[in-house]
């Protein structure tokens, strides 16, 4: 491998390592999943919801598939719009 080869393996595994952080969330299965009940859905629903398959809703529930940041987003979105996230604790 030359020195120019280095640099771009480099450069290249950078910005890889930058977009999984940037790309990947926080959400954990266990609160993908207590999200998609708090708002009364079955995976297929949720599924419907977010435009994916209800094979996708068990991987991310499952922890086999990683959960993104637009995901993340999504579900939050569906939690505001549903005035669940609005609702303070009594």
């Amino acid at each position: 491998m030359t020195w120019v080869d280095n640099k771009v393996y480099k450069h290249r595994r950078e910005t890889l390592s930058e977009h999984k952080m940037l790309t990947l969330s926080d959400m954990t299965p266990d609160e993908f999943k207590q999200a998609r009940k708090v708002l009364g859905l079955s995976q297929s629903k949720m599924a419907h919801q977010l435009e994916v398959s209800y094979q996708t809703i068990q991987a991310w529930e499952q922890g086999r598939n990683p959960i993104s940041k637009v995901v993340e987003m999504a579900v939050l979105h569906l939690l505001n719009t549903s005035g669940i996230a609005k609702q303070s604790p009594q």
